[in-house]
């Protein structure tokens, strides 16, 4: 039940009348059915004509319907019921004919019955009385009150065909208001038409058009005869029935002489036929028999609508077919019979339609039903055939997809191995993979694939073709972001998870030279001297460490070493980071090489200097796009303060360090001024924020620290203002409180420093470059 509402109606429910099979709702809008006229109206064929059908008569402004109990339209504006009316007993002597009536002649006005009818009600009437010889009388009206009466019906039509005798004479049937009389007395005896011609029954009759069993004969199918006319006139020529089929024509000489006639086809063949034989008749005087005239019917015709083949059913390998596997093909039959329309046998399967019989004309589905079992997976091309040999041109072909069955295996998570280097941005290659091992038990196609961490996920494709152990590799891909350890769960296709598996990012070991003395640079403190220490703590920097490297290799430099001895170092232990600390000056060679150092090779100077001042301004000035730095020890602080800004340094890995302040060891300090735009100052002296204390090259991998003590310390909370960089037990720097009571931040701001420096020298430098 349906409730169709556009809006207008407000407060009513969606849900139709109970008693409503479709129900409308509005306050603007109408209800339209069909306008037709009544010529349009009478146009409807009769078997659409179904009981209650409804339209508008544009002419008469009123509904109508069709009735099936009265066999015509009535009218919603009050047309009448159908009458009831009889031929009483005893009339059917008193219906007359009125007219003279000849083969060939179109009934006029003076060509008519009058039939005595008795009306018991009063309504409307519809009769008429039919032959079988081309004409036929009809009449209707309308009876307003019952009695009997006599009602005259109008004569319609050619007769077709003379009658020698009365015996030959057309039988009248009688209907009214659709019911048929049983008056069947009256007979109308039709005169011969005066024509005299003879058919010319050799070579000269010809069969044309195309004769299909069970397809309906048109114009096209005709016999075209030769005739000799001696006298002028109405003719009629028909043939006896055969096989469903017959041939007439009528029509009138106006001349004498040789001339054609056609006789059209009438029916439908019942069955194919290689001769069906038809005789002749005429209305001629002179008798003409022609009885060789044969007609070839064609067998079962039809095509295959190779574009609208349609594949039902999921086909399994190993798994026997249903009703559910079948293929439903498009054929357009162009002549009725039977066949058996089918497949090749591809693989272990066929299609069939088994024995079919088509009946009806046109575009029709036919339904070919599957048999057997899929041996193997993949595409199957099969082909349609047809038991009748003259469709062959029509066939075409379909493809099915077998499936393989699911393949099962389990997974021998022990067995895991990583190989490869895993790098933070170096993209993963054919070293990069994690090989397994499964136990197959179903063969077939297999696929696993991790979920993505950090930018990489691996997997795994492939097809099993034997049960057993096999051994496979799921290939990395994608560029690893950062270092660190990452779980990847190992799932199978449909998504299940198998196994896990750890795979650490971390950096190579890179090489460090300290330059200076005791525990002020790595390579000259000891292990457990801040400086060192917190290099060497694998929770800081190590595989599994705050940064992700394989960790350092620290080699000292001293305090003495100059110039050429300097870059040959450099050189031979391709140095990453050079890290200065007290008691170590640059001389002018030694500023070259450093400046190449930084930027040739790309590698990190953590400059850390006090006293000294030409040296660090040189050096400053030499990677400066500008030679008005100056460094001055003049009004140093203790404690100098960090900027709070963003950056990457003070907000790096091991503590945010922004509004904190750094100390010095005793009060030595420098600070730099006037330095150029390259730099930016991320600490300076206290009160005045133009004098750095720690300075650093934009772009650069250098680091100025105004305090070569300043990474002097252990795990001890010196007290005063000595040994400002303080670290735990395990080498983790934390925060010292140093003179004055104020906390600094030495040490995490050197771990900072340090891994800065490790992303900078993966980035950027050459490490096979030699200084020269």
């Amino acid at each position: 039940m349906t409730k169709i509402k556009d809006g207008t109606v407000l407060g009513t429910t969606a849900e139709p009348n109970l008693g409503a099979i479709l129900e409308l709702e509005s306050e603007s809008k109408g209800f339209l059915v069909p306008r037709l006229n009544t010529l349009q109206r009478d146009a409807i064929v009769s078997s659409n004509r179904t009981d209650g059908l409804m339209i508008y008569n544009k002419d008469s402004g009123c509904f109508n319907y069709w009735s099936e109990a009265r066999d015509t339209w009535l009218s919603l504006c009050g047309t009448p019921g159908p009458a009831e009316l009889e031929i009483e007993s005893g009339q059917c002597e008193k219906i007359k004919v009125h007219g003279t009536f000849k083969q060939g002649v179109y009934l006029g006005e003076g060509h008519y019955i009058t039939i005595p009818v008795k009306v018991t009600k009063a309504g409307i009437y519809k009769a008429k009385v039919f032959t079988t010889n081309g004409y036929h009388f009809t009449g209707e009206g309308e009876f307003v009150s019952p009695g009997r009466y006599v009602i005259s019906l109008n004569g319609l039509g050619i007769p077709s065909k003379g009658h020698n005798n009365s015996d030959e004479c057309d039988v009248l049937t009688i209907s009214l208001n659709s019911k048929v009389s049983s008056c069947v007395e009256t007979k109308v005896c039709v005169e011969k038409a005066d024509v005299s011609y003879t058919i010319n029954c050799n070579d000269a009759i010809q069969v044309q058009g195309e004769y299909f069993s069970g397809k309906e004969l048109t114009s096209s199918e005709k016999m075209v005869l030769t005739v000799d006319v001696k006298q002028v006139g109405f003719w009629d020529v028909k043939t006896n029935k055969v096989n469903g089929i017959y041939f007439k024509g009528s029509g009138e000489f106006t001349t004498t002489g040789s001339q054609d006639i056609e006789l059209f086809g009438v029916g439908t063949p019942k069955k194919a036929s290689n001769s069906d034989v038809f005789a002749l008749t005429s209305n001629s005087d002179k008798e003409t028999s022609c009885s060789s005239n044969s007609v070839v019917v064609k067998g079962l015709s039809y095509t295959v609508d190779c574009e609208n083949i349609t594949v039902n059913g999921t086909y399994k390998e190993g798994e026997s077919l249903t009703d559910s596997h079948n293929v439903v093909v498009s054929v357009n039959v162009k002549a009725t019979g039977s066949t058996v329309i089918e497949s090749n046998t591809k693989d272990g399967i066929s299609f069939s339609s088994g024995q079919i019989v088509f009946s009806r004309l046109g575009v029709q589905e036919v339904i070919l039903k599957a048999k057997g079992v899929p041996v193997n997976s993949g595409v199957k091309q099969f082909s349609i055939s047809s038991s009748e040999q003259q469709n062959e041109d029509a066939l075409c072909g379909f493809d099915i997809d077998v499936q393989a069955q699911p393949v099962r295996y389990t997974v021998d998570c022990s067995s895991l191995v990583s190989n490869g280097s895993y790098r933070p941005k170096i993209s993963m290659n054919e070293d990069n993979f994690i090989s397994v091992s499964l136990e197959v038990q179903q063969p077939g196609a297999y696929e696993l694939v991790t979920d993505q961490q950090n930018g990489v996920l691996f997997k795994a494709k492939g097809t099993f073709i034997s049960p057993g152990r096999h051994d496979i590799t799921l290939q990395a891909e994608g560029t690893p972001i950062s270092s660190g350890i990452y779980q990847y769960k190992i799932k199978s296709r449909s998504g299940e998870e198998l196994c896990n598996m750890s795979i650490g990012y971390s950096r190579r070991i890179m090489n460090v030279l300290g330059l200076g003395s005791k525990s002020y640079q790595p390579g000259s403190a000891t292990n457990k001297e801040s400086a060192r220490a917190i290099l060497q703590a694998s929770e800081n920097f190590g595989y599994n460490g705050t940064v992700g490297i394989d960790g350092f290799n620290i080699i000292n430099g001293g305090d003495r070493i100059q110039g050429e001895e300097l870059k040959a170092l450099i050189n031979s232990k391709k140095i990453d980071i050079i890290i200065i600390g007290y008691n170590y000056w640059l001389g002018q060679e030694s500023i070259a090489v450093l400046k190449d150092f930084i930027t040739k090779k790309k590698g990190v100077l953590i400059h850390a200097q006090e006293r000294e001042e030409s040296g660090v301004q040189s050096f400053i000035n030499s990677i400066s796009h500008s030679a008005n730095t100056t460094v001055s020890s003049s009004g140093a602080t203790i404690t100098n303060p960090i900027v709070n800004i963003a950056n990457p340094i003070l907000e790096g890995p091991f503590g945010d360090v922004k509004g904190k302040e750094v100390g010095a060891d005793l009060n030595n300090s420098l600070y730099v001024s006037g330095f150029s735009n390259d730099f930016i100052s991320l600490a300076h002296q206290k009160g005045d924020a133009t004098r750095s204390w720690l300075l650093k090259h934009k772009t650069l991998g250098y680091f100025f620290i105004g305090d070569a003590g300043w990474l002097a310390g252990d795990t001890s909370q010196k007290v005063g203002n000595r040994w400002p960089a303080t670290i735990t037990a395990k080498g983790v720097p934390v925060k010292k409180v140093h003179s004055g009571g104020i906390d600094i931040y030495n040490s995490i701001l050197y771990a900072n420093i340090m891994a800065w420096a490790v992303e900078y020298v993966d980035e950027n430098i050459d490490q096979d470059f030699q200084l020269n």
